[in-house]
């Protein structure tokens, strides 16, 4: 957390001057509280495993879904690439320090290791793109980033199948688009995050068994082998 640096004032300096400079330097104020809307940033880990440039819909959906149910808590977005949550706070809401001890609970709750940002410059550089179409993603519009995920997820499950000649190229498109069709139904679920680790195994057990329908039993144990020697650690998770 930033501290204000040391400032010398005159002894005659008001209380009201004191909390003026504290707002100027961004360490007590949130700039969503001089206008209409009170908005709260928050530094997030939900970068999506598989395209680290993507923002985890998984992870985020059930937290927006908490939110939601508070009257206090207007509307939840992320942005494109998961680092950042902004959170709107309702028409009653204009106190940042109480909304913020609301949403606490709620980042803790879902396993989300979440920071308050208090930067002011930081904040206004959020609040410069805020709500820019394919830049933030409101509520259950994070299912938008899962949908694109399952695409990704799709293409490296043939990839490195065919680099390695063991399927060609029309069954690799009949599998790629199983394994799309398959991501996309299983990645916009609402799961909390112990969940969505369990659920990995259940993912990959999916892909074996559309490539063991496309290509055969064989020829799947084959692909199964080469995966687990050039991914054990993404397999492990």
């Amino acid at each position: 957390m930033q501290t204000l640096k040391q400032y010398f004032l005159f002894p005659t300096i008001t209380v009201i001057t004191v909390e003026l400079l504290l707002s100027f330097y961004g360490c007590t104020k949130n700039p969503g509280n001089q206008g209409k809307e009170l908005v709260l940033f928050y530094d997030v880990p939900l970068e999506c495993g598989a395209a680290p440039d993507l923002g985890c819909g998984s992870r985020a959906k059930p937290v927006f879904l908490e939110m939601e149910q508070y009257k206090n808590i207007k509307e939840a977005w992320l942005n494109r690439q998961g680092t950042v949550i902004a959170v709107i706070g309702g028409p009653s809401t204009s106190d940042w320090k109480q909304l913020n001890e609301i949403i606490k609970p709620i980042f803790t709750k879902y396993d989300v290791s979440a920071t308050y940002v208090e930067n002011l410059k930081r904040q206004n550089e959020f609040m410069s793109d805020f709500r820019t179409d394919g830049k933030w993603y409101k509520g259950v519009d994070v299912d938008k980033l899962s949908l694109e995920e399952a695409i990704r997820l799709a293409e490296s499950a043939v990839t490195f199948a065919k680099n390695a000649k063991l399927i060609d190229e029309p069954e690799a498109q009949a599998i790629r688009s199983d394994v799309e069709s398959y991501m996309k139904q299983d990645l916009v679920k609402v799961r909390t995050y112990d969940e969505l680790c369990a659920s990995e195994e259940s993912r990959y057990d999916a892909v074996y068994n559309i490539y063991q329908k496309h290509i055969g039993k064989e020829r799947a144990e084959k692909v199964r082998k080469i995966y687990e020697e050039h991914q054990p650690e993404e397999h492990a998770e």
